[in-house]
């Protein structure tokens, strides 16, 4: 892939990385739930560091890290983190998996026009951890909706 291109997608995933670390920063900040608090302030500090590893390669390849991944990344997870927290838990989750769907579907698309082993091998890293947001985020989704559907039928009983 021409640097060029790169640099472009690159700029994607550092405004996708920013923009997820503010959304689970915010629902953090808004859960009730410790668990759910203490995963989110997890997640949100790996994509901090997928964030500041893609920064780092943007200017390894004589590029600029965007300013709209910065500023309207930040502006966009904060403002989301916040609408998703009023929207309930099981809502939070859905559309956090959505998020992480994205991610996969581009790391995997990244990762097969790049040469470069060094990028392939921080590209497989967070395509792994953003798999296993994925996988979290739906098994909390499927748990809650059954303790939800109990709760109705014990109600309904």
């Amino acid at each position: 892939m021409k640097p060029k291109k790169m640099l472009i997608w690159l700029n994607w995933f550092y405004f996708l990385e920013i923009n997820q670390y503010e959304l689970y920063k915010r629902q953090q900040q808004e859960s009730k739930d410790d668990y759910i608090k203490k995963v989110l302030d997890k997640f949100a500090t790996i994509e901090k560091e997928h964030a500041k590893k893609i920064k780092k390669e943007i200017t390894n390849l004589g590029g600029t890290p965007t300013k709209m991944g910065n500023g309207l990344g930040r502006l966009l997870g904060s403002t989301a983190g916040s609408l998703t927290s009023l929207t309930g838990t099981v809502n939070l989750f859905r559309i956090n998996l959505t998020l992480e769907r994205r991610a996969i579907k581009d790391y995997r698309r990244l990762i097969k026009y790049t040469d470069s082993k060094k990028l392939q091998k921080l590209l497989w890293s967070n395509l792994i951890e953003e798999d296993l947001h994925h996988s979290w985020f739906a098994h909390q989704k499927e748990e809650l909706q059954d303790q939800i559907k109990s709760q109705h039928n014990i109600t309904e009983s």
